[in-house]
């Protein structure tokens, strides 16, 4: 479904997972897509790392109600939830002006959340996100004020330009900066 991307569809709970990094594959029809036989789908769960989702990913899934995007996500494709009439949540792993910035194609408007005209859609923004940085290290980015936080007792682990921070993502927004007092080496 991407160069770098896999898909995997669990039955059990009718979520189709799309993981990996970089970009969805472009489709031109609904029924290029290689989850097109799986009519039965309520939920997506799109993880962190993938940057796209392809033109007409989930066209006229009509079961499909839920979806999770990363906050990697920065394009929506042509019609990727057209025609999904019971879609009602949304859940992005970040802010909601990120969430604006998402670039959408035709028959979305991100800024207005909407993708069948005149439906009402849930948006469920995160306040922050977080992770490990190290034994006994936490990071923690919180959105509604650029604060990154790296907190607990003992050191970060060492990056490099080909393994960077996990809040890279967050340069150029970081405003301040918190350094807990047990933290050993930076």
């Amino acid at each position: 479904c991407g160069a770098n991307l896999t898909w995997e569809y669990r039955s059990a709970t009718e979520t189709l997972k799309i993981s990996g990094t970089g970009a969805m594959t472009t489709w031109y029809d609904s029924k290029s897509i290689p989850w097109s036989g799986y009519s039965k789908i309520t939920s997506v769960e799109i993880a962190e790392g993938v940057t796209t989702i392809g033109n007409y990913a989930f066209q006229n899934f009509t079961r499909l109600s839920e979806v999770s995007l990363p906050m990697s996500l920065s394009q929506i494709g042509d019609y990727a939830f057209n025609g999904c009439t019971n879609l009602s949540d949304i859940n992005y792993a970040s802010s909601q002006v990120k969430w604006k910035n998402i670039y959408c194609g035709k028959s979305w408007d991100a800024s207005a959340g909407l993708m069948t005209p005149n439906k009402t859609y849930t948006i469920n923004y995160s306040d922050y996100t977080e992770g490990i940085c190290g034994e006994g290290v936490t990071w923690m980015f919180v959105f509604d004020d650029n604060h990154l936080v790296i907190d607990g007792e003992g050191e970060m682990y060492d990056w490099t330009s080909s393994d960077l921070p996990p809040w890279y993502n967050f340069k150029n927004d970081i405003h301040s900066l918190y350094i807990g007092s047990k933290i050993t080496k930076i």
